[in-house]
């Protein structure tokens, strides 16, 4: 059994940066893990117009936002296990091509139902992205490249559900739903290009994929993730959550003994029992948790109880954004330098006081209650983001298996989109500005006007207020 490297408390000394470093393979891989977390949060903001336009119902709604995270979710690892047999540079290519197609679908999506099959087939496309940047990044770097080029991925990782959210409000204020999606093709273009000139080419390994292995994880990435996305919008008591946790925590217990007696296991064997990897596991999860899950839930609230446009409220949370960059920017590299525990704990632990924070919206229910919650995240994720791949990268990587690794970073799409309530879960007693907001909050079935019915998906909040409401 490969050996697995304990977590160090402080970095090492590594060589300087060579002047010939080529960055193209971090341009592609920066590019490419950006735009596929930016597209867990982007329809978060603009799903009522979406579903508006397209009449698409509550339930199928839901399915639009929260399909593509499942699927992303659930296959991080299966394509790990794929990437390392195959070759992450094909992979990853292939990944690209696929989001760009299913991105082209999605903007072109004549019904709800079309829509939720395209967003399952990016998520796909994203799995295999997601599962192949940090293997590449690792081929193509060493020293102090290989930090920087971590650091830079992490800060792009850790923006892209907060670009989301604020670029669903203002595509949607601009220029309709639909050039959410056509804006992926760009970046997937340069993205590829730069991937196809100058990531390495592989030998393809030998050995097969462990099948059971990869359908276990598969099925409890799959379970868990649905039973998060479950409870925020019916309750941890729901039929749907229970079974959620009950499949995936199954499947889980079963997945552990299949790899002590795989040939060629999913994950090493004695990972789990690594102090270092458990520990960058549960402050990973619990700082994308903390720093993106609410993004979708307060972006709705402005629109709703604060009756604010879609591009009112992006800018409203371009102040985490703003702290996120101006943190990255300033300090990055010293953190590098400073004990890693210190600084991964510190800056979870900072993200989550903010969260606790923002509670006051109970007492004092204003938009600018948000500005020192909004801030401190976007300091914490600032702390947090450039420094968790390096991290994770030595508490769990083997010289034999690229794919432990993804095991602290498959929280993300998961953590960043989970156990918070649904963008488009009615809550009795609000009232809606946006008639898309009220005739997709309403019960099933319930008539409207036709103003409503022909409104403008980017039409303005009434300024009396005096919206729909659901009662």
């Amino acid at each position: 059994m490969t050996s697995i490297p304990q977590l160090s408390d402080s970095a090492q000394p590594v060589a300087a940066i060579s002047p010939r470093t080529d960055w193209r393979p971090l341009l592609a891989c920066c590019a490419a893990t950006f735009l596929l977390l930016a597209y867990t949060t982007v329809v978060t903001v603009s799903v009522a117009g979406i579903a508006d336009d397209l009449g698409a119902g509550f339930a199928v709604a839901q399915w639009i936002i929260d399909v593509y995270t499942l699927v992303l979710a659930a296959l991080v690892l299966a394509m790990g296990t794929l990437g390392d047999r195959l070759g992450h540079r094909r992979l990853f290519l292939i990944g690209l091509a696929a989001l760009a197609a299913a991105s082209v679908a999605c903007a072109l999506a004549g019904s709800g139902a079309l829509l939720v099959g395209a967003r399952a087939a990016q998520g796909v496309g994203g799995a295999a992205l997601f599962a192949t940047a940090v293997p590449l990044l690792t081929q193509c770097y060493a020293g102090r490249a290989r930090a920087v080029s971590f650091a830079v991925w992490g800060a792009c990782a850790g923006a892209g559900s907060t670009v989301g959210t604020i670029a669903g409000g203002a595509v949607i204020e601009f220029v309709g739903w639909r050039w959410l999606f056509v804006g992926a093709l760009p970046v997937c273009l340069i993205a590829l290009v730069a991937g196809f000139i100058s990531l390495p080419r592989e030998s393809h390994r030998g050995g097969p994929i462990d099948l059971a292995g990869t359908l276990l994880i598969t099925t409890a990435m799959t379970g868990v993730t649905f039973a998060m996305i479950n409870a925020g919008e019916h309750g941890w008591a729901s039929v749907g959550t229970i079974s959620g946790v009950l499949v995936g925590l199954g499947s889980a217990a079963a997945f552990v003994p299949s790899q002590r007696r795989a040939a060629h296991p999913v994950l090493p064997a004695g990972l789990f029992a690594t102090r270092g990897f458990t520990a960058v596991l549960i402050a990973g999860f619990s700082y994308y948790f903390a720093a993106f899950a609410a993004l979708p839930v307060l972006s709705r609230w402005l629109q709703t109880t604060e009756a604010m446009r879609p591009l009112q409220a992006a800018l409203v949370l371009t102040i985490q954004l703003v702290a996120f960059i101006a943190v990255t920017l300033l300090f990055s590299a010293r953190l590098h330098d400073a004990p890693r525990s210190w600084v991964l704990g510190g800056g979870t632990v900072l993200t989550g006081l903010a969260c606790l924070s923002g509670a006051a919206l109970a007492a004092r229910p204003e938009w600018t209650t948000l500005i020192a919650a909004l801030a401190i995240t976007g300091i914490g994720a600032g702390i947090v983001s450039p420094v968790l791949p390096a991290v994770g990268a030595i508490a769990t990587f083997s010289d034999r298996d690229d794919t432990a690794v993804l095991a602290c970073e498959s929280h993300a799409p998961s953590g960043s989109r989970c156990a918070a309530p649904s963008p488009s879960h009615p809550t009795p007693g609000r009232t809606f500005p946006h008639p898309a907001w009220s005739r997709l909050s309403s019960p099933p079935g319930a008539s409207h006007s036709a103003a409503e019915r022909s409104a403008s998906p980017c039409s303005a909040p009434p300024k009396s207020h005096e919206s729909p409401s659901y009662e």
